[in-house]
């Protein structure tokens, strides 16, 4: 008789080699206005129960701006076919949502699928339309913006990603960094030069 000359792999050391990584929660900044300051969109991804389909859990987002944020990101390359994740998504530190955050919300998303964190300094404003350009309606927004730098209420280590125009018109000689952007790819290749699959 043969025997198996094969190593057994101590019960306690099973954990260390099958336990999953842990999902990564990351958080997208935006400007929520004078008197509020900076908030952020925190999102985490986890795969769905192996009975059943994932579920989205949102606190202070919308349900719908999640489901859009999933299906405007659905085509980009290694994301398509996997809208079953389980993704919960709060906002903080702000009392309510606005689509100006529609840009930090797909983000969020994206990072936390990926495991690609967000720079602390980075935040984000634009509204996300279904063929993924960030449109505008954050003129205001981006004026109380520059008046809280200048008032000294946020800092100036910052690089704001907003719409190319607005960007431009409001803060081209302010004290931040400014990524002016058309699209979410844009985004996204500014954030992640190297490629959007995961490391």
């Amino acid at each position: 008789m043969k025997t198996n000359d094969r190593q057994l792999v101590p019960p306690e050391d099973l954990d260390k080699i099958y336990k999953p990584k842990p999902p990564l929660t990351v958080a997208a900044r935006v400007y929520a206005g004078p008197g509020i300051g900076l908030a952020e969109i925190q999102t985490v991804i986890e795969p769905p129960p192996q009975t059943g389909r994932g579920k989205i859990l949102a606190v202070g987002v919308p349900r719908v701006e999640i489901e859009q944020v999933v299906s405007s990101i659905l085509h980009i390359p290694g994301l398509s076919g996997r809208p079953d994740y389980s993704i919960t998504c709060r906002l903080i530190g702000a009392d309510k949502y606005i689509p100006s955050f529609g840009l930090a919300a797909c983000v969020s998303v994206i990072a936390s699928y990926f495991k690609r964190p967000i720079p602390p300094t980075s935040i984000f404003l634009g509204e996300i339309d279904l063929q993924k350009r960030i449109r505008g309606g954050t003129g205001r927004l981006i004026e109380n913006l520059r008046r809280s730098i200048d008032a000294e209420e946020v800092g100036t280590d910052l690089t704001l990603f907003a719409p190319s125009t607005l960007a431009t018109d409001h803060l081209s000689d302010a004290p931040i960094k400014v990524a002016s952007c058309r699209s979410l790819m844009d985004v996204i290749t500014a954030m992640w030069p190297t490629g959007n699959s995961r490391s």
